[in-house]
C-alpha cells in the first residue's frame, strides 16, 4: 500500500494536471477505511475534472458511508445529470435505485 502510495504521488507530481491519480489515492484510501483521505482525494480529483463521473461515485460512497445519505443521493443524481450515457451513471442509477429500495 506504502509503495503504490509514493507511486502514485510521485506520478501526480510529473502530471499535476491528471485526476484520474487522485483517483487511485482515493481508492486506496477507501479500501483501507479511511475515508476522510479518501474524500478528500475524489474532492481534489473534482476540482481538476468537474464532471468525473467516477469521482463523484465514490464521493457519494463516502458520504453514504458517513450517514450523510442526502449529500450522497445529490451526487449520484449529477452523475446522471452530467453524463447521462456514461458508465459511473448506469452505477448511480442502480446505486439510487437500491438507496429508494432500501428506504
Amino acid at each position: 500500500k506504502d509503495k503504490a502510495i509514493s507511486t502514485l504521488l510521485d506520478a501526480f507530481r510529473e502530471n499535476p494536471r491528471y485526476p484520474k491519480t487522485l483517483i487511485y489515492l482515493g481508492l486506496i484510501y477507501l479500501n483501507e477505511g479511511d475515508l476522510n483521505s479518501a474524500e478528500f482525494y475524489f474532492q481534489q480529483a473534482l476540482k481538476l475534472d468537474k464532471t468525473s463521473g467516477e469521482a463523484r461515485y465514490y464521493l457519494g460512497e463516502i458520504y453514504f458511508k458517513k450517514g450523510e445519505r442526502e449529500k450522497a443521493e445529490e451526487l449520484w443524481q449529477s452523475i446522471i445529470y452530467l453524463n447521462p450515457d456514461s458508465e459511473w451513471a448506469n452505477k448511480a442509477t442502480q446505486r439510487l435505485f437500491l438507496l429508494k429500495k432500501t428506504s
